[in-house]
């Protein structure tokens, strides 16, 4: 849930370029947000965890998925 947490909320996993992320600012606007929305789009919360935590992620993203769709519709 922590990792589905950090995506939504901007601040995605780097990997081994975190260190680099400070470095990467002075360049480009916000490297962990740009991460962390290709991340949600490729649904990368989903991979990991248990069942359990798995489907609640899963269980969110129907929710978005939803809204957006009566968005769209209204």
């Amino acid at each position: 849930m922590a990792n589905y947490i950090n995506v939504s909320t901007g601040r995605g996993y780097m990997g081994s370029w975190a260190p680099a992320a400070e470095s990467m600012a002075t360049i480009f606007f916000s490297p962990r947000l740009v991460t962390s929305r290709f991340q949600l789009l490729a649904g990368q919360p989903m991979w990991r965890g248990s069942a359990r935590t798995r489907m609640a992620v899963a269980t969110e993203y129907a929710r978005f998925l939803g809204a957006l769709a009566v968005v769209y519709a209204l």
